[in-house]
């Protein structure tokens, strides 16, 4: 049985750091299974449909992001405690095992069905879009930007922006593939760094974020201005794997819609989100 505990023990018993090296370092976790068998779900559709992404064709920039809007904003609001036994029934659990991984240290959870028995491995769940910066209504429960957290990383992250910690971290959470850092970054702005393996997968789910809700309504975009070169130049870095496809999939099935960064990655280049002007308040008006 695995010690769902682990990372927050570690956390009280002292072993995440004030002073320590910069994240690198990777210490000895216990991955998910890597199940080749076949899934046993049977969907109703897998697969990009034809003309999903109609009208996108030779767009960049800010019309590009507006036609992407038109194409995806459109979903099935789950709601909040729905969206959250899909989170961990279905669309973390991508091997079909009851086997969920905590996104910032890849360390790998039995039994997990709902987000009852998440709660009992003190697993809960990460907005990376902070609810107090706007994700909130059908934001709060959008699978697309939703992941599987230890809950006292989860904590600790807070309503940080995402970003590369220069120096010393105030907080490092061992991981499968380095670490994942609490610190300052080059400006002395408190950041996330996420382990190495998983910072593309949060910055398409941000970038998507954005896409649907950037600008709108209530949604703050005061991370999102800091942020987002380095979500591009993660996106770069950390390119779509075959598990963050299947993942897309997944929400299609419950949610109904799809990342468009996922399926196309070079729509990040052609909307050059890290040249537009994100000072004004909103954006254009949604698309109809």
């Amino acid at each position: 049985m695995r010690q769902s505990r682990f990372v927050l023990n570690l956390l009280l018993a002292g072993a995440v750091l004030a002073s320590v090296s910069a994240c690198g370092t990777q210490p000895t976790l216990r991955p998910a299974s890597q199940s080749a068998a076949p899934m046993a779900r049977m969907v109703k559709v897998r697969g990009l449909p034809t003309d999903y992404y109609k009208g996108t064709e030779g767009l960049t920039g800010m019309p590009l992001v507006q036609a992407l809007n038109g194409a995806v904003a459109k979903h099935t609001d789950l709601g909040y405690d729905t969206a959250r036994d899909h989170l961990f029934a279905d669309v973390a659990d991508t091997n079909d095992d009851n086997i969920v991984e905590d996104i910032y240290t890849g360390e790998a959870f039995t039994g997990v069905r709902d987000r009852g028995t998440a709660s009992k491995h003190n697993l809960n769940t990460e907005h990376t879009w902070p609810q107090s910066l706007g994700a909130k209504g059908a934001a709060r429960s959008d699978l697309h930007h939703l992941q599987s957290s230890d809950a006292g990383i989860n904590g600790s992250r807070g309503s940080f922006a995402f970003g590369t910690v220069a120096g010393s971290p105030t907080f490092q959470f061992p991981a499968i593939d380095g670490k994942t850092c609490i610190g300052e970054d080059a400006r002395g702005n408190t950041v996330c760094e996420p382990r190495p393996s998983v910072r593309g997968d949060i910055a398409r789910g941000l970038l998507y974020f954005y896409v649907v809700y950037g600008g709108y309504d209530s949604t703050s975009l005061k991370n999102f201005v800091n942020e987002v070169r380095t979500l591009v130049a993660w996106h770069d870095m950390d390119p779509v794997d075959a598990a963050e496809r299947e993942r897309n999939e997944r929400v299609w099935q419950v949610q109904g819609n799809r990342n468009p960064f996922i399926d196309e990655p070079s729509f990040v280049a052609r909307a050059a989100f890290n040249r537009m002007d994100l000072s004004r308040p909103s954006r254009p008006s949604r698309p109809r």
